[in-house]
């Protein structure tokens, strides 16, 4: 960035928003972090890996971070179907070998584990909040799965002062949202009368259409453009923040 440095909020939760802002940092972005959810590990009882495992799946990262080490030594063995490459390398971290990406979306995942045809049950690593539809379309498939939930996505409560402090009281140029969730906890903040002069001329850009349409629709919504990454991923998403921060003056 050769002009003034745009300044780009980042609200995903930690470990995230910490990386993210490191790679905004070394794009040459004004990174200001202000998660607005966090992760919280649940408590996984023992025994519910059911018999007759073929393979593991999951959507998530923190599903893996925050799992018992137990649960995963028990399934490190197993053919592990992963979201994409950030949730592909947590697993390998994490002792899996064989690793298989789905391609950065859960309509991708299950489509890659519907063609490795698995002859018994998958262990779905998952978080509590989550959508129907990537165990839905196994079970279509005639495929049975284990949901495990090892973590839960809590939004963290921000009084008005405390956004205007860590923003600096400066207008924001763009804020990523990463997930529908975010964007509900991001839309309650925008909504802060002392908040809202922040956001007049803020570019919000979703990782999905479906987060886009959260912030979308609804009243007093910021007056800068909403945009919607290509992909689900964040490389779509920084993409897509740097074409259009060129662009912009």
């Amino acid at each position: 960035m050769t002009k003034a440095q745009k300044r780009v909020l980042v609200t995903r939760p930690e470990p995230g928003a910490t990386a993210t802002a490191g790679k905004l940092r070394s794009m040459g972005f004004e990174a200001i972090k202000l998660p607005l959810q966090e992760i919280r590990p649940l408590a996984v009882p023992p025994g519910l890996v059911p018999d007759g495992i073929a393979a593991v799946a999951v959507t998530s990262a923190n599903a893996i971070r925050h799992a018992p080490t137990e649960l995963l030594a028990a399934l490190a063995g197993l053919a592990c179907h992963t979201v994409g490459e950030a949730t592909a390398a947590t697993a390998r971290a994490s002792g899996f070998t064989d690793i298989r990406d789905g391609g950065g979306d859960a309509h991708g995942l299950a489509d890659s584990v519907i063609r490795s045809r698995p002859g018994g049950t998958i262990v779905y690593l998952c978080g509590k909040m989550r959508l129907p539809h990537f165990e839905m379309t196994l079970a279509a498939a005639g495929l049975a799965t284990a949901a495990i939930a090892t973590y839960d996505t809590v939004g963290i409560d921000r009084a008005a002062a405390e956004i205007v402090d860590a923003v600096g009281g400066q207008g924001l140029d763009f804020a990523l949202v990463y997930s529908a969730n975010a964007a509900k906890s991001l839309a309650g903040v925008v909504d802060e009368s002392a908040v809202k002069p922040l956001f007049e001329k803020t570019t919000l850009i979703c990782i999905s259409p479906r987060a886009a349409a959260v912030l979308g629709h609804r009243p007093g919504k910021p007056a800068g453009e909403i945009l919607v990454a290509q992909e689900p991923t964040e490389e779509s998403l920084l993409s897509l923040l740097w074409t259009h921060a060129r662009k912009t003056p």
